[in-house]
This record gives C-alpha cells, structure tokens and sequence, in this order.
C-alpha cells in the first residue's frame, strides 16, 4: 500500500464545471459504507474527481493476469476537482481500472459515467489506482462522504493507525465494584492512544479515549463512522488482550483488565463493510501508447 504523505493538500474546490445531474442515479442509491471509503482515503496520497471520456478494453497481451471475470481497461478522463493531493494534475488524467464482466462476458461500462479514483500520480497525466475498489461511482452522498473522511485524515489530531496494545492494567477503587482500568495502544506514527473504563456501583460502565498518554477525563468514546472509531474497529485492536500487555502480578486485577477490555472490544463493534484491497499495484503499460 502507499504510505500517505505527510504534506497533503486538500482542495475541495473544482477544476471544471460539472453539472449536478452527471452522475448515476442508481449507484447513489446504495451508497458506500464508511468503512469503504476510508479503506480508499486512508491508502490513497491522491482522491480525484474525474468524469470518464474514454475507456477501451486492454487484450490479452497487455491486460496480463487478471482473475477471473475481471477485465482491464485503460481509461482516459477529465479532472473535476482534485479532492487531495501533493501536485497539481492536468485537465486530463490516464490510468488502468480493473472492472467485473456481466453476464455476458462484457466490461462494466465506464465511459460516460463520474468517478472518485483513489491512488497515486505519477507524473505525465497517470494515475496509478490503490487497488481494485479504487474507483467509486459518483452520488451527492458518496461526494459528502468521501470528502469528510479526507478531513479527518489530513487533520492534525488525525488518529494514526494502531499497531498493537503495550500495556493494560486495573486500578481498584475504594469500594467493591468500583475501579479503573487504563489500556495504552501504540500507532505507526509513534503518538499513543490511550483507553481507559470506570466502573462505579449502580452505574453502567464508561469508556473513553485520548489521543494522547494522558488519560483526558472529559474524553468520550468515539462516534462509529468515525476515523477514531474506525482505526480502533478496522485497525489494530486484538481480538484479546495480549498477556504481553499486563505486568501486574495481580490475577484478580489482570483479570479485570481483561475484562474490562473486552467490554471495549465489544463497545467498539466490527469493521463492517470492508472493501477488498489489494498490496499489488495495477499494471501500467506505457498507457500514452494505447490510442
């Protein structure tokens, strides 16, 4: 996957004019998930608005292996607006797609229809896509969507991705039932984050996260379609808390530890709708020679 780069610029102006009705009705019904989106935005050091003007079907000798009722299709397009992005892009942009074939052995039509297209430039006009789900339809609600999760990415509080648990445990109160317990998650970026869960009798159990190794006491739990609470749910958290993690020697505090991890765990719920994403780059054979 590409790293994303750390002096992003966002734009969320438009290049061109494009009218409010160009686009797929019937895509916007079903609209992506957060979770999609973010899988796209988080990968991706450019997200272009583009409307297809060409998009001509690559044969065998150049497609490569592809799987299965997969096509390769290269693809010309006009920019409407670059959403992020480190360098500017021409009014056109190149770039290979990889489309499902209906039915009848045809490639998806792509022509004529306006796309977010997440990947990376690479200079001349191309585009190389992130991966196979690296090109979603256009719709008001796909545009809204994709265009918050881009804030939260380039935010400077942005929560970077978790890459493990380093340490959990439990503080009793002074009274039965009540107690604390403090989980300390380490990110790619090197800022911790840091989870902690009251319990107090009579009272459902609170848990909240900060951004920091401070445990912030006005902090909350985070909201789901969120980039804090998809980080946490589609990110780095274990399924259980790693006994790597507790250094207490208190059986009946770890115990609580983990207990009080799994509540979290629970709280925060699955990464629901993933998109597939590929680690391989898609092909780019010279597409200024296709014509």
């Amino acid at each position: 996957m590409y790293q994303l780069i750390a002096s992003t610029a966002m734009f969320l102006g438009g290049c061109a004019s494009v009218p409010s009705a160009a686009y797929d009705r019937a895509a916007e019904e079903n609209p992506p998930s957060y979770v999609a989106v973010a899988d796209q935005v988080t990968q991706a050091p450019a997200i272009v608005d583009l409307s297809i003007t060409r998009a001509t079907e690559l044969g065998a000798d150049r497609a490569g292996p592809l799987p299965p009722g997969i096509a390769r299709v290269y693809v010309e397009a006009d920019v409407n607006s670059l959403i992020r992005g480190s360098s500017a892009l021409p009014p056109q942009i190149r770039f290979l797609a990889d489309v499902p074939r209906d039915a009848r052995g045809r490639a998806q039509k792509l022509k004529g229809g306006r796309y977010f297209a997440f990947g990376r430039i690479t200079g001349n006009g191309e585009l190389q896509l992130s991966g196979p789900a690296s090109l979603l339809a256009y719709g008001p609600q796909t545009d809204s969507l994709v265009r918050q999760v881009a804030r939260e990415a380039v935010a400077i509080d942005a929560p970077a991705p978790i890459t493990g648990v380093t340490s959990a445990f439990h503080v009793p109160g002074n009274i039965p039932g009540e107690g604390e317990t403090q989980i300390f998650l380490s990110t790619a970026e090197k800022r911790p984050i840091a989870i902690s869960v009251l319990s107090r009798p009579g009272q459902e159990k609170r848990w909240s996260v900060s951004l920091t190794e401070i445990v912030d006491e006005a902090a909350e739990a985070p909201r789901r379609d969120t980039l804090l609470w998809y980080r946490l749910a589609c990110n780095g958290l274990p399924n259980q808390l790693p006994s790597s993690a507790l250094s207490s020697g208190d059986p009946v505090n770890d115990a609580r530890a983990r207990e009080d991890y799994q509540f979290v765990r629970r709280s925060v719920g699955p990464c629901s709708a993933k998109a597939p994403i590929s680690d391989a780059p898609l092909i780019m054979d010279r597409p200024r020679d296709i014509r």
